[in-house]
């Protein structure tokens, strides 16, 4: 009986690091056709063109709610400074930043009301950094990065070239 339970468990851990693997070597696959596709041919020399490294990292449905919190509330408190600096000199001015900061409290409200109640720990996004080295227009070799994103709620991958 033990030896069952040990070979099931083997199994099942063998069969889901594979299919994580497997998944990460699609995207990875991805990854690599939108670099050649659409950054290779754009640099001052393409042949120079040497695949540095990968980095993948994942943003869970979680992490980007509470991201999104922190830069509304970083808002808040920068308008709120720049209200305080017009007030008394030009209120009109402050006024509107004044005005700007219900919207953001409003939506922080409903965003932690959903992070309240979700225990949602799927992935909402991958970002991806890609090193790569090229020659510039002086024909020496520099490091570049290009910064990828992820969406498997979409299956869509944009590229954005540092």
């Amino acid at each position: 009986m033990k030896k069952i339970l040990v070979v099931a468990i083997a199994l099942i851990a063998s069969t889901s690091f594979t299919s994580c693997s497997n998944s990460e070597d699609k995207l990875i696959s991805k990854v690599e056709t939108m670099v050649q596709e659409q950054l290779v041919p754009n640099l001052k020399d393409p042949k120079s063109f040497e695949k540095k490294e990968i980095k993948l990292d994942t943003v869970t449905t979680k992490m980007y709610l509470n991201n999104l919190i922190d830069f509304n509330t970083k808002m808040i408190d920068h308008k709120n400074d720049m209200a305080n600096i017009w007030i008394g000199t030009d209120n009109s001015q402050a006024k509107i930043y004044i005005d700007e900061i219900a919207p953001l409290k409003k939506e922080n409200d409903s965003l932690s009301n959903v992070l309240k109640i979700t225990s949602d720990t799927s992935i909402a996004r991958i970002n991806i950094k890609y090193s790569y080295r090229a020659k510039n227009g002086f024909g020496a070799l520099d490091i570049h990065t290009a910064n990828l994103t992820y969406v498997p709620s979409e299956d869509k991958l944009s590229l954005w070239k540092d």
